[in-house]
């Protein structure tokens, strides 16, 4: 299998009122095919031919490799449409449960009371 990748140079910046920042400035390649073992090896090694450098303190400029998805932007949102829609129905089945499991803990509760009462009927009287 192969798969496209790309180097890009990034800008890695602190601002104190919204934390790190990280801005991509340019590419530094084009879109390259490579195989599933030439890709292993750059990822694991390409830094070697760009260290990062540090720039006015916390400022930092930054090599990154990034690797083109197959999936288009489309098919990428149906898929997380869809897997909201998966969440929502846990997380609604999950709160019905709940609400199920507390009203059985109430019943249970009250059906309780009404033993209790029922016992302290026949021991005072009904008054």
């Amino acid at each position: 299998m192969s798969r496209q990748v790309k180097i890009v140079f990034a800008n890695e910046y602190y601002e104190e009122d919204a934390g790190s920042r990280m801005h991509v400035d340019a590419s530094i390649t084009d879109w390259e095919t490579v195989t599933d073992e030439e890709y292993t090896f750059l990822r694991d090694n390409w830094w070697k031919l760009f260290p990062s450098k540090s720039r006015y303190g916390q400022d930092k400029e930054v090599y990154i490799l990034i690797t083109k998805d197959e999936e288009t932007i489309p098919a990428r949102l149906v898929e997380l449409r869809d897997l909201l829609k998966e969440q929502i129905a846990k997380d609604k089945a999950r709160q019905e449960k709940e609400k199920a499991a507390l009203a059985a803990k109430e019943a249970k509760k009250l059906e309780k009371k009404k033993k209790l009462l029922e016992e302290l009927k026949k021991e005072f009287g009904d008054e």
